[in-house]
């Protein structure tokens, strides 16, 4: 069996994936100080399973992850693989290569895999007992290491020698083997405790099986008596059952005869009331015949005794009302003659009427024929005023304005001015003038509308 390569990826200084390729016979690694032969080492001693962190010169095993440099991010994980060749008879199984990988995570968390397969730090230590191959063993000693083995006392060079003699993997058997026994010893004085406990418990337990073998007979017997019982009962129901029956038919045969009894009973009930009321109708009806005629009796009677004051009183009221129609022939003549006059005064009031009309309608016609004039008067006149403001207007301007030195042009300054006001004095008669009409038109104008309010008085 040789060391035929080891793969780092992560480890360390070792940021790439490195993979380095060993060859049977002697074989180093040189070269200056700080360029990494320790970490080789060191990656060995990891891949194999070693715990402790002073052993690889960290102070916690998740250092060995790369923390990255100026140029380059830090790896979230450190991975080393070691292969080793024809190792068939020295590790015991039946492949020619065996290859051990160690991953670790920046959180901690950590894997281990022989061919690639998941399995545990104990599968990898008991892989290589015996073979010189560990973390403590002869096989990957460190600088200075040597002498601390030659130093060292007796009792820590023994761990060596065993190392190298192949009896470490028995010792560690022997090891286990002893403390599975232990374990079992341990178990088997449990299941003592358990079994005086069981014992102890067995006398209650018996007991508890009697009572409950008892209960169970008497459970047994009282589920007999029940059913015997139930039985009992069944076949006393089942006796007044059917004698309930032959009652019933009993009872149903009579109720039947009954029926029928009642049934002639209530016909002849029914024809009996139905006489009964006829006669009594047949009675009411005489009753009410010999009511009517003393009450016919009685009435006439009383209607010959009334009808002979009646003749008494008509004959006074005859020749009463002979009297009050003379009279009424009088007044009927009186209200004929009146009926006439009123008729020949309707007709006068109807052609008073339609004069009154064709008068209204001309004097709208006027009205409107006067207030349209008095529209036009009003707006000469207050065009008439408008032009008097201006003509006030442009003499105020007019003496307002410098008079020159110059003879000439106070002369016709002075001409414009007595022309200015001999036209404002005139507009001024004009508006004076148009607004007399103007009152005199209202004036007329009113007495022509009063006219019209007391015709329509009158027409109404």
């Amino acid at each position: 069996m040789y060391l035929k390569q080891l793969d780092i990826i992560g480890f360390k200084s070792f940021a790439d994936k490195t993979r380095l390729t060993f060859e049977p016979g002697l074989v180093a690694i040189v070269g200056p100080n700080g360029c990494g032969k320790s970490n080789v080492s060191d990656s060995i001693r990891w891949v194999l399973g070693e715990q402790k962190p002073t052993a690889l010169r960290c102070s916690k095993l998740v250092d060995v992850v790369f923390n990255g440099t100026d140029t380059r991010k830090p790896l979230g994980l450190a991975e080393v693989s070691i292969t080793f060749a024809d190792c068939e008879k020295e590790l015991g199984t039946d492949y020619h290569e065996v290859t051990i990988t160690r991953r670790v995570y920046r959180d901690g968390s950590g894997e281990y895999f022989i061919n690639k397969q998941a399995c545990r730090l104990k599968d990898v230590q008991h892989l290589f007992m015996g073979t010189g191959i560990g973390t403590s063993s002869y096989s990957v000693m460190a600088q200075g290491q040597i002498d601390a083995i030659l130093s060292s006392k007796p009792e820590d060079r023994r761990a060596v020698f065993e190392e190298a003699a192949g009896i470490t993997k028995f010792k560690a058997d022997r090891k286990e083997a002893l403390r599975k026994i232990e374990q079992t010893e341990q178990n088997l004085l449990r299941e003592q405790d358990v079994l005086r406990e069981m014992k102890r418990q067995i006398g209650s337990l018996q007991r508890q099986v009697g009572k409950a073998q008892k209960y169970k007979e008497l459970r047994d017997e009282l589920r007999g008596l029940d059913i015997y019982v139930s039985r009992q009962r069944i076949h006393s129901f089942d006796l007044e059952l059917e004698q309930n029956a032959k009652n019933r038919n009993e009872v149903d045969q009579a109720i039947a005869e009954a029926s029928e009894v009642v049934t002639t009973a209530e016909q002849t009930a029914q024809e009996l009331h139905q006489q009964i009321h006829e006669l009594e109708d047949g009675l009411q009806t005489l009753a009410s015949q010999q009511a009517a005629a003393e009450g016919a009796y009685q009435r006439a009677k009383e209607v010959i005794g009334v009808n002979a004051q009646r003749v008494e009183e008509y004959k006074t009221f005859a020749e009463r009302d002979r009297i009050e129609i003379e009279g009424s022939k009088r007044a009927l003549e009186d209200v004929r003659m009146q009926s006439e006059s009123l008729e020949q005064k309707t007709q006068l009031l109807t052609d008073s009427l339609a004069a009154a009309r064709e008068s209204q309608v001309a004097a709208e016609e006027e009205f409107n024929a006067l207030q349209k004039e008095i529209d036009a008067r009003r707006e000469d006149v207050a065009a008439k005023r408008r032009e008097v403001a201006d003509t006030t207007r442009t003499g105020s301007l007019v003496d307002d304005s410098k008079v020159e030195r110059n003879g000439a042009v106070e002369t016709w300054k002075a001409g414009t001015t007595v022309t200015t006001m001999m036209k404002r004095e005139d507009l001024l008669a004009v508006v004076t003038a148009a607004e007399d009409e103007l009152r005199a038109l209202e004036l007329k104008n009113i007495p022509t509308s009063q006219k019209l309010t007391e015709q329509r008085i009158a027409v109404s």
